[in-house]
């Protein structure tokens, strides 16, 4: 039912956005003598059509997926490198989860949890070599893409928890 309710509303918003511009064409003779009330009503009938447009669901999804769209063509020049990415081989993703402990690898952040991203620190979505992975969380994981550690950092971070694996007893 919720779905009815709100074709109802979008339908309701675009009969309005409809009188509202065929009051403006009527407006429209007046206009020499009244131009102020013209750019007004103008004004109205524009900021009407934005809102209604805004409401629209399908067109708010049309607009996400072309500016999404544009992103990916913008930064990796139209290629879509989500279907060439190579998956961490199960046995190093083991690997890395073992060597960070199953916690963020940031030694300042605590965050552990099942599942953490598998961050690749020469940003080469195919380079799965150990030496080039490490487990971030989200919130240290979007610092890392959004250059806050340096690579240098994060590979410093992996060593010294390698280092710290082979001291630990068995």
């Amino acid at each position: 039912m919720p779905a009815q309710k709100k074709k109802v509303r979008e339908g309701f918003i675009f009969c309005v956005i409809f009188v509202a511009l065929f009051a403006f064409i009527l407006a429209a003779d007046w206009w020499e003598t009244n131009q102020a009330l013209g750019w007004t009503i103008l004004g109205l009938v524009v900021a009407l059509a934005i809102f209604a447009l805004a409401m629209s669901s399908k067109l708010r999804r049309w607009l996400g997926k072309t500016a999404k769209s544009a992103a990916k063509t913008v930064v990796y020049g139209g290629v879509d490198y989500e279907g060439e990415r190579k998956a961490v081989p199960k046995e190093t993703r083991q690997d890395v989860y073992r060597i960070a402990r199953h916690q963020c690898q940031n030694d300042r952040c605590a965050y552990s949890n099942v599942g953490l991203p598998i961050h690749h620190i020469d940003m080469d979505r195919n380079n799965n070599s150990l030496n080039n992975l490490i487990v971030l969380c989200p919130t240290c994981h979007d610092k890392a893409h959004g250059g806050k550690f340096s690579s240098a950092q994060l590979r410093n971070w992996v060593m010294r928890d390698r280092r710290m694996m082979k001291k630990a007893p068995k």
